[in-house]
């Protein structure tokens, strides 16, 4: 994984403007528990969403898993939450699953 995080980082030095590439980067960061550039390289895919190419709700989602890797549960269920009102019944099955993992953790 640390390996696709350096690849994938490398690509984006020459294709910043690669959406994708940055969630992409953005979800091994999380994977691999790097959280603060994990969210760093979310931010950076936010920013070129700015047409909505990208469903926000998967964004909301991915912010929520790092922002519970750093410790800051209440923002992870208010974005799971958010991404919840718009997901498809896939996704928001796994939004609940998250959701029933991170109030079992907080208690």
């Amino acid at each position: 994984m640390k390996r696709a995080a350096a690849s994938l980082a490398s690509a984006l030095e020459q294709q910043p403007g690669n959406l994708r590439a940055w969630v992409q980067l953005a979800e091994v960061y999380r994977e691999i528990e790097r959280y603060p550039e994990a969210l760093d390289a979310l931010q950076q895919a936010r920013a070129l969403n700015a047409n909505g190419q990208f469903p926000t709700t998967e964004m909301d989602f991915i912010e929520a898993r790092i922002r519970a890797g750093l410790g800051e549960t209440d923002a992870a269920q208010e974005l799971a939450n958010q991404a919840l009102l718009t997901a498809d019944s896939d996704l928001a099955a796994q939004i609940n699953a998250f959701l029933d993992e991170l109030n079992g953790s907080a208690e």
